[in-house]
């Protein structure tokens, strides 16, 4: 019968990324060629001989989307950022060719590649979820002990956007916060994530009060719970999958329709899409909306959960055999 084999990489550097991705790449060529007979399965460009790629980012789309990064960084990380990109996007059209078997987190990802790499079969196997980890509270006191327990407001609405600041758009973000902010005082913006937090303190303005920046946390699914509303207005995602956790977790949510997970999204029914993630206006008022529909809100946010409920990893790993078990059958009639 068919098995798979997992060959770990020895630890050589996790820093910087561009000699972390060389080592591992180097390794999975050795593989390769002690194991010729295998198929090799790899995420991206993680290995230089892949029959099945699992494309989850394409680096050739994001090079056409971070110039509108507002947030600029100094001379010496956009040097090695730079270096770093091109890297990848050398090794994307060394290794992406029509021949190989493709699966991408979204419809937007396997757009991209047969875009620029001229792709014609892309299967598309959206991201899972945990939705025992990723849940609504059981109660009202499990929410307010969170809170308690976080050092987050007890009584104010809290919009919560998870990941880093710059990517995934908190510029636009905390620019929607100030005309939120001037409306609905009490509201409340989250971004658990890194980033420059001194940097997004200044963008916010003299009152910063509202404004609430944390560091990455293992337990985010508290950060789930403990809020009322996610927002994530990124200029780019191949999927998102804190998008997916926010919804399994029953919150209302507004994202970028540029999402990859948006397409997951009916407009209105169980989220919010947002036309421009970089319009601070059109932000604000998608925001202002939801504070001002309580019961709308909830409605919104059981149907983002039953959403979440069809997508358990147990039915993602049903979908990758399927894959790997037809480029196996295609590989031994060639």
């Amino acid at each position: 019968g068919s098995s798979i084999v997992f060959h770990r990489c020895p630890p050589f550097l996790n820093r910087p990324v561009l000699f972390k991705s060389i080592w591992f790449q180097a390794w999975s060529a050795l593989v390769r060629v002690t194991s010729p007979k295998r198929l090799t399965f790899s995420t991206g460009t993680c290995a230089l001989f892949p029959d099945i790629v699992h494309v989850q980012f394409v680096a050739n789309a994001w090079k056409e989307k971070k110039g509108a990064l507002k947030v600029k960084k100094s001379p010496l990380f956009r040097a090695y950022h730079r270096v770093l990109a091109a890297y990848n996007e050398w090794l994307e059209h060394r290794l992406f060719s029509p021949k190989k078997t493709y699966a991408a987190i979204s419809g937007s990802v396997a757009h991209d590649l047969k875009r620029h790499f001229q792709v014609d079969k892309v299967e598309i196997i959206y991201h899972g979820v945990d939705v025992d980890r990723f849940r609504p509270p059981s109660s009202r006191q499990e929410k307010e002990e969170l809170r308690q327990k976080l050092e987050l407001p007890a009584d104010s609405p809290i919009f919560i956007m998870v990941g880093s600041y710059d990517r995934k758009g908190l510029a636009a973000l905390v620019m929607a916060g100030r005309e939120l902010h001037s409306r609905f005082p009490q509201a409340k913006v989250l971004a658990v994530g890194d980033g420059d937090a001194d940097l997004y303190r200044r963008m916010a303005g003299p009152a910063t009060n509202w404004l609430i920046l944390r560091k990455p946390s293992k337990e985010i699914e508290h950060y789930f719970r403990a809020a009322d509303f996610f927002v994530l207005p990124t200029l780019y995602e191949p999927f998102g999958l804190v998008i997916l956790e926010a919804m399994s977790s029953g919150l209302p949510v507004i994202v970028s329709k540029t999402a990859g997970a948006a397409e997951l999204i009916d407009n209105g029914a169980n989220g919010v899409l947002l036309d421009d993630p970089s319009d601070p206006q059109a932000l604000a008022l998608a925001m202002e909306s939801l504070l001002s529909n309580a019961a709308q809100c909830e409605s919104i946010g059981q149907r983002a959960r039953d959403r979440a409920l069809g997508r358990s990893w147990g039915s993602v790993a049903e979908e990758f055999h399927s894959l790997i078990a037809d480029a196996k059958g295609a590989s031994l009639e060639r």
